[in-house]
């Protein structure tokens, strides 16, 4: 008896697909619960590890927007320029950043970015992957800064601060985009307060107190002038012109963690001259007659202020 063969399977009916490559990438929608879509992310396989693939995430709010970080990833890679695993935290990376500002600010300011990123930064954001920040780990920055009851100015340093390390990885394209630019800083709670001054009569009465203060000078030329501590400490006799009756200001006194130091004014715009009133050149005429033989004798670079 003879068996006669089964018939050949049908195709099942539908649409074909076509198998994407390794590289291709797939988009998939974000949903809240109610099923309104959210945003896109999309992934691609950057490398292997361990035999397994290693896949890169993007989100955008649109399918398009994820689809051109992704083709840019692409050609990244394949020029070489993206790593194919990258392993770099935001702790190690603000840690490479810190030292390339080293050779474009001032110690000062490279003091108070190190203090906001060791304080701020490098806690909150410190243990991510660089690659792998979104948006959201930028508004939780700002939340854990206000937690913390630190102050509207604090929260916009850490912003910027952020903004320019990542907006410098973009740049040397370890970073498709700024994830920061989809974020603002939350508003000032409180309206900022009110500068609150001394009266004239405040003034005069502080002064009369202060007559025989050591620093009266120093004193009375900050009321009148409105120049900048550093600006004061720093002040030398030789950028004092007592018979044209004007102040050079050329020098700052900044206080760093290895001691005090003298250097230029931070803008342009902080050289300037500053005119001084009959009453101030007074003080400061007598001021130096009151010091300049102890000083001679002592040897003592002399300030005209101190």
């Amino acid at each position: 008896m003879k068996h006669s063969s089964p018939p050949p399977s049908r195709p099942k009916r539908g649409k074909p697909t076509k198998k994407r490559a390794n590289n291709e990438g797939s988009i998939y929608a974000r949903k809240d619960r109610t099923g309104r879509i959210i945003s896109y992310r999309g992934s691609i396989t950057v490398g292997w590890r361990d035999g397994k693939q290693v896949r890169q995430s993007f989100t955008a709010p649109t399918k398009e927007g994820v689809r051109e970080l992704m083709n840019r990833a692409l050609v990244q890679r394949q020029d070489g320029i993206l790593p194919a695993v990258s392993t770099l935290t935001v702790s190690s990376y603000l840690d490479t950043w810190l030292q390339h500002k080293a050779t474009e600010v001032r110690p000062s300011t490279l003091q108070s970015y190190r203090g906001v990123l060791e304080n701020h930064l490098k806690p909150i954001l410190g243990k991510e992957r660089l690659d792998r920040l979104q948006p959201r780990h930028i508004d939780h920055l700002h939340k854990q800064i206000q937690a913390k009851g630190l102050s509207h100015r604090m929260l916009e340093h850490a912003h910027v601060l952020i903004h320019g390390a990542l907006e410098y990885a973009v740049r040397l394209e370890l970073l498709p985009r700024n994830v920061t630019d989809a974020v603002k800083v939350p508003r000032r709670a409180t309206p900022r307060a009110e500068m609150k001054v001394w009266t004239t009569g405040q003034v005069g009465l502080f002064l009369e107190q202060a007559r025989s203060h050591r620093l009266y000078a120093l004193f009375y030329i900050a009321l009148a002038t409105g120049m900048r501590r550093g600006e004061l400490m720093a002040l030398p006799w030789a950028n004092t012109d007592l018979q044209q009756g004007v102040i050079r200001v050329r020098t700052n006194l900044v206080e760093l963690k290895d001691g005090s130091h003298i250097t230029e004014p931070k803008t342009r715009a902080s050289k300037r001259l500053i005119p001084l009133a009959s009453d101030a050149v007074q003080v400061l005429q007598e001021h130096w007659g009151r010091n300049a033989p102890k000083w001679a004798s002592s040897g003592r670079n002399t300030t005209s202020c101190s």
